[in-house]
């Protein structure tokens, strides 16, 4: 059957229709003079130079509250070099008039917590969190530190605030100074009763404990649990909600202050209704002037930070990620170059810190986790701005000596929310996953996943295997069951101290404690650039965290892939050109290969292909599932993987592609006739068999006798090498 792409640019007149966010001056007002707006932040994490736009609106607005459901006092270098300072003030110019506490706002200190509550002009409530002697931690700030009632427009609205139990281990565990976090539901059934007896006409709970599947209890389950209240205004899970659970309203904005919430309170007789909106922060911006009071404030405090934080501190030629394009936090489940150089930062940094103890010759590794890490760097110069943005939270580097027993315990916490879905993706995403240097794991997401919540009885049988391996490479597997032989853990005080999950840590022999984790970063940058004259390239090693099940090497478990599902062009179609796919004469190499699988729907209808960028493991799989119609993107089903691993975010080389697409041709069983072809150039060794075939059969054409294997494939180069795929089976 004919293969053809009329590759003609078409004269497209198109009639588009822009769909802006903006909204009428209308959607910011009161909706009647019988209701009520409550306008509410959540996980802002310091990112509060938009709140002098917040201020006008809520100026603007008739009848209206300002509420924020915690973590807003850390995360940002304005909130973290004031300690939360600036951002109190910035919130009392801004005419905050309730807020509850997050985890976050502990990671100064419970009595800095408690100090920057005094500073607000507003009410803190937070009726699950007592003091060291059982009182409620906020009381006599602006109230009675549990619940406060806001008569607006002659209705009562009583608010009362919960913070998350996951405190105790979402923030430095030895900052909390014995303050406890009581039964978030059995707080809310008692503050729902108190404020029923007080004649409220609408209950609101201001609760910092998000929708995460990992948490217990969540927004969900309080709002079933406790019916009776009216709204949740949620936090802690950076979530977008807007949600009714029976007769309960649940909203969160998401984080950093990107959208603002608006809820809309009516009442009717003894009934209240809520509608709930979520505004766009670059509409609220837009349609409300800055305030410049708030303005001014947060300027001045800006301006005191920022000259700090431009130095220059080194430079890498290559992108140090932890998320990816989409803003998936990758390093909460995989291996990733931040993570890896954050962890090799602190194992630098911990062999100084021994050097000159009775601790000097032993193993050293680290440990980060995976939520701690919460920024790229790219490719460039790095300002200590960039550090602080990847490092945010001010904590220290920490050291304990750790057996390997005690390592085993500890590892599997990392790994234990860890899940493999039914197409044979990894599932979990959760900040307690490890991000290490100096050693190796093997998991094993299909085994017992150990029990956070039941520590001291749950015991996990993921992490099959820990490897020391030393600065030449050298591997040593440590028994599990070894309690003797010690070895030198480097980790951040909130992980060390049992932080997020890490119970095992907290009671270990502690060795030494060294400087600010983005100051240990920002050092190892500027030696890792002045060792390199002046910049360095860091590629990860992309072995330290290996999964080692879900593979199906023999051919009895392969599914089989069948010739019928190959997906060709069966009529002529025109397709338009992308702009940066040159239009020569002779053709560009890549053009007829491009084009075709535009007009299959495999490339995106875009005006622009990059045809040199380079090309991922997620990238090939997206293309090879349609153009093979299979059932799934879990190319290890098919046998294409062999028994190869690859991440989502593996950059794939020549090798690679040939690799699997060898295992492509063998899969489909048909003979190809082919010509013996020499290659000069080292292959490793699991491509070598299937690479010379594919160049024999004419799939990889090469540049003449050269055909650079280690080098990454580009989309213009798999392009082709698909393109002579389907040359093998469509005619």
């Amino acid at each position: 059957m004919k293969r053809f792409v009329n590759k003609k640019s078409l004269s497209l007149a198109l009639s588009l229709t822009l769909v802006t966010s903006s909204f009428p001056a209308s959607v910011f007002a009161s909706e009647s003079n019988d209701s009520i707006v409550i306008y509410h932040t959540n996980d802002m994490h310091g990112a509060v130079e938009n709140l002098a736009n917040v201020k006008t609106l809520k100026d603007n607005t008739k009848n209206s509250i300002l509420i924020d459901a915690g973590d807003s006092t850390q995360g940002s270098s304005l909130a973290t070099y004031t300690q939360g300072e600036a951002i109190i003030d910035i919130m009392n110019a801004t005419g905050y008039d309730v807020a509850t506490l997050g985890n976050h706002e502990f990671d100064f200190g419970s009595q800095k917590a408690v100090e920057n509550m005094k500073k607000a002009k507003f009410t803190p409530v937070a009726a699950n969190v007592v003091d060291n002697k059982g009182n409620l931690l906020l009381n006599g700030i602006n109230g009675n530190g549990a619940y406060v009632i806001e008569e607006v427009n002659g209705k009562k609205i009583g608010i009362f605030g919960l913070t998350t139990e996951e405190t105790y281990y979402k923030t430095n565990p030895k900052n909390l100074n014995g303050t406890e976090f009581k039964s978030v539901v059995e707080t809310a059934k008692a503050q729902v009763e108190l404020l029923k007896a007080q004649d409220v006409d609408a209950i609101v709970a201001v609760a910092h404990i998000g929708n995460d599947e990992s948490s217990n209890p969540t927004s969900l389950d309080l709002a079933k649990a406790v019916p009776e209240i009216d709204l949740i205004i949620d936090g802690h899970s950076h979530t977008i909600i807007q949600q009714k659970i029976g007769d309960t309203t649940i909203a969160q904005t998401g984080t950093a202050l990107k959208s603002l919430g608006k809820v809309t309170l009516t009442f009717e007789n003894d009934d209240v209704s809520v509608k709930t909106e979520l505004l766009d922060m670059e509409t609220v911006v837009k349609e409300n002037p800055a305030n410049e009071e708030v303005s001014k404030i947060y300027n001045t405090y800006n301006e005191k930070v920022q000259k700090e934080l431009q130095k220059v501190i080194g430079n890498t030629k290559t992108d140090l990620y932890a998320f990816d394009e989409d803003g998936t936090r990758l390093c909460r489940i995989e291996e990733t170059p931040m993570g890896d150089l954050i962890a090799d930062s602190m194992v630098y940094s911990t062999k100084k810190l021994l050097e000159n103890t009775e601790y000097k010759n032993l193993p050293v590794i680290a440990l980060q986790n995976g939520g701690g890490v919460r920024a790229n760097i790219e490719a460039g110069d790095i300002t200590l701005e960039d550090v602080f943005n990847v490092l945010p939270f001010g904590n220290l580097i920490s050291v304990k000596t750790v057996t390997p027993n005690i390592l085993y315990d500890a590892l599997e916490n990392g790994v234990c929310k860890m899940e493999i879905d039914e197409n044979g993706n990894l599932t979990g995403l959760d900040g307690r996953f490890p991000q290490i240097s100096g050693m190796r794991i093997e998991i094993d997401p299909t085994k017992p996943a150990f029990n956070p919540d039941e520590p001291e009885t749950s015991k996990g049988e993921r992490v099959t295997a820990v490897y020391l391996v030393d600065e030449n490479g050298k591997e040593t597997l440590l028994d599990r069951n070894d309690t003797k032989t010690e070895i030198a853990l480097a980790s951040n005080d909130f992980v060390i101290a049992g932080g997020d999950g890490y119970t095992a840590l907290s009671n270990l022999k502690h060795i030494a404690e060294g400087e600010v984790l983005d100051v240990v970063l920002a050092d190892y940058i500027t030696y890792l650039s002045e060792e390199n004259g002046g910049s360095f390239e860091y590629k990860m090693p992309g072995n330290r965290t290996q999964v080692v099940t879900g593979k199906t090497s023999e051919a009895s478990n392969k599914k089989p892939i069948s010739l019928d599902n190959f997906l060709y062009l069966k009529e002529d179609k025109e397709v338009t050109l992308y702009n940066d796919v040159p239009e020569i004469e002779p053709p560009y190499w890549a053009n007829e290969s491009i084009y075709y699988f535009k007009a299959l729907g495999i490339f995106e209808d875009s005006e622009s292909f990059y045809p040199n960028k380079e090309v991922s493991y997620k990238d090939f799989k997206a293309i090879l599932k349609p153009l093979l119609g299979l059932e799934s993107e879990n190319l290890e089903e098919y046998g294409i993987t062999g028994s190869k691993t690859y991440k989502d975010t593996d950059v794939l080389t020549r090798e690679d592609v040939a690799f699997m697409v060898g295992n492509v041709v063998k899969a489909y069983g048909v003979e190809q006739e082919s010509k013996s072809i020499t290659i000069e150039e080292p292959i490793s060794d699991f491509a070598k068999e299937n690479f010379v075939y594919l160049a024999e059969i004419g799939v990889l054409k090469g540049d003449g006798k050269s055909f650079k294997p280690e080098n990454t494939v580009t989309k213009a180069e798999l392009s082709v090498i698909l393109y002579n795929l389907t040359n093998l089976y469509v005619k």
